[in-house]
């Protein structure tokens, strides 16, 4: 009996070395990204807006990874890495150059590049933001503004 019982213990602590030691060499835990959050619902080309990725506990001197596919292309652009601040943010600044459908990709493990992450897809119209070649703008409609204007550009009035 007691030498079962000896078998076991070694067993068990051979178990729980290997157990050890494969936590110890796994790479460090990077936080989880949430979300990009974009403060409109159709963009303007020449216009700046600020893309904000929030971290979930981020080490000091964590940065996120902002990736864009443009429109019409087949590869995807790094737009360079942003630190996190002290409440857990990175803020992008960017201007789309172009109409057309954008999708950026952002996440705080810079080895992965644009896969994983955090992603968002943004609409870019060529019309001027404020502008409909008259006194007002469509696009200043709540709620159907954005969309409206999407549809004028899809018929070609814009």
């Amino acid at each position: 009996m007691a030498t079962r019982r000896i078998r076991q213990l070694i067993i068990g602590g051979v178990a729980t070395a290997a157990t050890a030691a494969a936590v110890m060499s796994a790479p460090a835990a990077s936080a989880q990204t949430y979300g990009i959050v974009f403060p409109g619902g159709l963009a303007h080309v020449g216009t700046s807006y600020k893309l904000t990725v929030h971290v979930a506990a981020p080490n000091a001197g964590t940065q996120v990874g902002f990736w864009v596919l443009n429109p019409g292309a087949s590869a995807v652009v790094s737009l360079g890495t942003i630190p996190v601040d002290s409440s857990g943010n990175a803020v992008l600044t960017w201007s789309p150059a172009a109409a057309g459908q954008y999708s950026f990709t952002a996440n705080d493990d810079l080895t992965v590049g644009a896969n994983g992450g955090s992603t968002l897809g943004i609409q870019a119209t060529a019309v001027p933001e404020g502008s409909m070649g008259g006194t007002g703008s469509f696009s200043a409609i709540p709620v159907i503004g954005g969309p409206l204007v999407a549809l004028m550009k899809l018929m070609g009035l814009v």
